[in-house]
């Protein structure tokens, strides 16, 4: 089991790693009936109000794609003043939330697009 540590930081930063050593960090995907349920019961209860707080969902936050509750941000990508960053499923690789210069965008906020949040 301790060599799949070193694949760990390979996780978070985005890179390919085996089924396996991601089952090992992640746990198991969620089937689709399970996430289908866990979608419709999600409740937003308030909407962020800057770039520093997210919002807050009940039951919690999670990919609308994979189930899972992973994320890892690009930092920013603009120069200071600005603030422009986009948060990736750690597992899917797919973006679950958006910041530009405004309100923490998360995926489950945007039902109506097909959870994409950059629309």
């Amino acid at each position: 089991m301790r060599y799949r540590y070193k694949y760990a930081a390979k996780l978070y930063e985005g890179e390919k790693i085996s089924r396996k050593s991601k089952k090992y960090f992640l746990g198991k995907r969620l089937g689709k009936s399970k996430l289908q349920k866990l979608l419709d019961s999600v409740e937003i209860i308030e909407s962020a109000t800057n770039m520093y707080h997210g919002p807050i969902i009940k039951p919690y936050e999670f990919c609308p794609f994979c189930g899972s509750t992973g994320t890892r941000g690009t930092g920013n990508l603009t120069v200071y003043p600005e603030h422009w960053e986009y948060f990736h499923c750690v597992r899917c690789n797919k973006v679950v939330g958006y910041i530009d210069n405004s309100a923490y965008v998360s995926a489950l906020e945007c039902k109506e697009f097909g959870y994409d949040p950059i629309f």
